[in-house]
């Protein structure tokens, strides 16, 4: 199965190694270092969580069930938090991700997804979230 970005309620970048992920509706922001920057990285361009399991034992020489155990493992907790959502039979195919362009560590570290809510106030208070679609300083009446 192929997962998207859950745009545009969801913004990340992927930062030296680092995915920072942010939820717009939320207000909470996530942090992945390591393999869980290369999974979302993975995911991000559409590649099948069958793929992205085969590709980290082949290239972490580790046993494929533990890979995908992995990776079924996280990206149901990044559905569960709203970042990412199946890509859908009617939607294109991403561009292919040219593999060999990942950075990837000399070993394996289980991925993990941190989530903070400290600016959720913040976020969820700034203006671009009430306004019409013509934008600020129009602000949503609703």
């Amino acid at each position: 199965m192929k997962f998207r970005v859950n745009t545009p309620t969801v913004v990340s970048e992927v930062i030296e190694g680092e995915a920072v992920i942010l939820n717009l509706d939320s207000g909470n922001y996530y942090s992945m270092e390591g393999s869980g920057a290369i999974i979302w990285e993975l995911l991000s361009q559409g590649l099948t969580v069958t793929d992205i399991g085969n590709w980290l034992a082949k290239t972490f020489s580790d046993h494929p069930d533990r890979m995908m155990n992995t990776v079924v493992g996280l990206v149901s907790e990044l559905q569960m938090e709203g970042l990412i959502v199946p890509l859908g039979e009617d939607l294109p195919d991403p561009e292919p991700l040219n593999l060999d362009n990942i950075a990837v560590e000399k070993s394996f570290v289980e991925p993990k997804l941190c989530k903070y809510s400290d600016l959720q106030d913040l976020l969820i208070l700034d203006p671009i979230h009430d306004v019409t679609d013509s934008g600020w300083p129009k602000a949503n009446i609703e």
